[in-house]
């Protein structure tokens, strides 16, 4: 799905990423792993055309991510940054369906879809009417994961998901995402800190086939 190959990033004279190469395969999981400034959250911005490498490439399905294509590709990815991003001026509702009303999707679609992400990640469909002010941390990651699955993407990006959040909460949550996980059966990646994933994975999660780490030490992979 994506391949990573010789990638370097720098902002002034601060590199970002120096010559990493990954895979990421369709249908699997993949976590990216590493203290903070190794680059975890830059290559996730690579992988979406959010920035362009100074080096190396980016492919999508086996063809470079280049500017002529990211409008198209883009539509394939759902994307959860830090902290979930969610607009402050929009309820839960206006979040969730933004990029589907943007697309003119029939309205009863975007219903049908709604109900299906709720009971997916298991938030009450009244919730929706609140702002994320009015929502706990939780409730906005949800929130943040429906809006990333709307227009049911190929891929799902997930950029420290579960970094602000309180340990119980945290713990609820992770639980979760991996049922999650195995039900969508999408290609994933996930970008943490640190193991707040036991080592045996969500729920045992890595111990299936479908699942692989990528440990960041210094952009080395």
């Amino acid at each position: 799905m994506f391949k990573l190959i010789d990638i370097s990033k720098q902002y002034g004279s601060a590199p970002a990423v120096q010559g990493v190469s990954l895979e990421v395969l369709p249908n699997r999981s993949t976590v990216l792993i590493g203290p903070s400034g190794c680059g975890k959250s830059t290559l996730l911005r690579l992988m979406t055309g959010l920035i362009q490498p100074d080096g190396g490439a980016v492919l999508f399905d086996g063809e470079p991510l280049v500017p002529a294509r990211l409008g198209a590709v883009r539509l394939r990815i759902g994307y959860v940054i830090q902290e979930g991003g969610l607009f402050p001026h929009l309820t839960g509702l206006g979040n969730v369906t933004l990029m589907a009303r943007h697309l003119r999707r029939p309205p009863d679609d975007v219903r049908r879809r709604v109900e299906e992400l709720c009971a997916l990640t298991r938030l009450p469909r009244e919730l929706l009417s609140r702002f994320p002010a009015e929502m706990s941390g939780g409730q906005r990651q949800r929130v943040a994961l429906m809006r990333a699955l709307m227009l049911d993407p190929d891929v799902l990006l997930l950029d420290e998901p579960l970094a602000s959040l309180d340990p119980m909460v945290r713990f609820d949550l992770q639980n979760d995402l991996a049922q999650i996980f195995r039900s969508l059966n999408k290609t994933v990646v996930l970008v943490i800190h640190g193991w707040w994933l036991p080592k045996k994975g969500i729920n045992g999660l890595t111990a299936e086939p479908k699942e692989k780490y990528y440990e960041l030490r210094g952009w080395k992979v």
